[in-house]
């Protein structure tokens, strides 16, 4: 059985081998700089499932969302569809 730092130095050296940047591969799976498309990023399911549920939950006035990276209004969009009583 590998230790922690066998396995660790293991990682590192496949890396190494396939000039893969073990930062950007996590940052890649967590769906940083991932703009294919909502659903690649995580943007979707952070308001399907997420945002919607919350403001549901709280059965407060509608929230007052700013969508301030607004390039071409898909986000808004969805935010409109998923959370229908807010203010964008």
């Amino acid at each position: 059985m590998m230790s922690h730092g066998q396995r660790e130095a293991l990682l590192v050296w496949w890396a190494q081998v396939l000039r893969q940047d073990l930062l950007e591969v996590a940052h890649h799976r967590m769906g940083v700089m991932n703009w294919q498309d909502m659903n690649a990023s995580g943007e979707a399911f952070f308001i399907s499932e997420v945002l919607a549920p919350f403001f549901v939950r709280r059965g407060t006035a509608p929230p007052v969302i700013f969508d301030v990276g607004a390039n071409t209004g898909t986000y808004s969009e969805v935010l409109l569809s998923k959370i229908g009583a807010c203010q964008l």
